[in-house]
């Protein structure tokens, strides 16, 4: 066990409660909406184990791929335009629950590739898949991908690659709760002061 100093004490508590505010400023998973289109958001494995993958088709003038680009060490290719409607899921593999799969849609035609989540892992700036989950009756999160396949986001109908994802769920991302980030703050200022009322005054 290590003994902490009384003077080291308010040092800890000053870098604590910064830490917190830090973390309580940004954005927090509020759980998945069902049944309700989100742009750009990421995509979450619901429980430990298998997610699967089941191409819908693709309304495109281009020719595009999809792969799993993360977490797994090099990207794998899940599908192409060409994939037969009929082949069904397939494995992506095992996970925690909690992981982000990260998917790349990559466009042969002009050689762009765009990205699920956030709008900046975009070159164009731009969230290019709309997902939407649902329930099952057994209990399995469902979530439908579509992709925009355009710089830009060209016609933002999101039809342009479809594919469906199980054991995967979409949250909707929500600032935190303002009365945590006060209470981060609140833990800064009294290490703050705690720290003035310990240390003795310095000449001048």
């Amino acid at each position: 066990m290590i003994n902490v100093l009384p003077s080291q004490e308010p040092r800890r508590l000053l870098g604590l409660g910064l830490l917190l505010a830090i973390l309580f400023s940004q954005t927090v998973a509020a759980g998945p909406t069902l049944g309700e289109p989100i742009l750009g958001g990421r995509m979450l494995v619901a429980n430990d184990g298998y997610v699967t993958a089941e191409f819908l088709g693709s309304d495109a003038g281009y020719f595009n791929s999809l792969y799993l680009k993360s977490p797994v060490a090099d990207a794998r290719f899940i599908f192409n335009k060409r994939t037969p409607l009929d082949q069904g899921p397939i494995s992506l593999g095992e996970f925690s629950a909690g992981t982000e799969l990260i998917f790349r849609l990559f466009v042969h035609n002009t050689g762009l590739s765009f990205f699920t989540g956030d709008a900046d892992r975009n070159i164009d700036g731009i969230a290019h898949a709309l997902a939407t989950t649902i329930r099952d009756d057994a209990g399995t999160y469902i979530t439908t991908v579509g992709f925009e396949d355009l710089y830009g986001g060209g016609d933002l109908d999101f039809n342009d690659f479809e594919f469906r994802l199980t054991n995967v769920i979409d949250p909707v991302l929500v600032a935190a709760p303002p009365v945590l980030a006060l209470l981060a703050l609140g833990l800064a200022g009294l290490g703050l002061q705690r720290r003035r009322s310990i240390d003795p005054p310095q000449p001048a």
